[in-house]
């Protein structure tokens, strides 16, 4: 199995994911960021994020070549967020075939917010063992934190 790391990349090729179109916030640090996961439970210490913006679907890209995928972020699973988007909701193109969704819309709740870690929110297997692109799209009103994924 290989890993892409959402800041150090693929552990095998180097490549690494492809963020856009706007800014991504990089933890740690995240000075502005109103949900901070903690760095102790993450792949390598590390996590993208971004906020849905009213007119742009930001997404991210990584390619690799295998037979299977699976991707993992950090999903808010309660508390108060204060005034952060806290759902995650997500879709999924791999190779332009149809695309699937990740939905997580946790209940709000009295403390500080709680983080699931390691969360997997796309895995496709028995692919052809050739390059895939997969593309990941932030859905209206939505919290993205991207970790890592692996490949086989």
């Amino acid at each position: 199995n290989r890993t892409i790391d959402d800041v150090y990349g693929d552990s095998a090729t180097g490549d690494l994911p492809i963020y856009g179109p706007s800014l991504w916030n990089i933890g740690p640090p995240c000075a502005g960021c109103q949900l901070v996961p903690d760095t102790d439970k993450l792949f390598m210490g590390t996590w993208h994020d971004n906020t849905h913006l009213p007119t742009v679907f930001n997404n991210m890209n990584i390619t690799l070549v295998g037979t299977a995928i699976w991707v993992y972020c950090a999903v808010v699973q309660g508390g108060d967020a204060r005034d952060a988007i806290n759902n995650t909701n997500i879709e999924f193109d791999l190779d332009g075939n149809p695309s699937t969704f990740y939905d997580n819309n946790p209940a709000v709740s009295d403390g500080a917010p709680t983080f699931g870690y390691n969360v997997t929110v796309f895995s496709m297997t028995a692919l052809m063992n050739t390059q895939h692109t997969l593309v990941m799209t932030m859905q209206p009103k939505s919290w993205m934190a991207f970790d890592w994924a692996q490949y086989t």
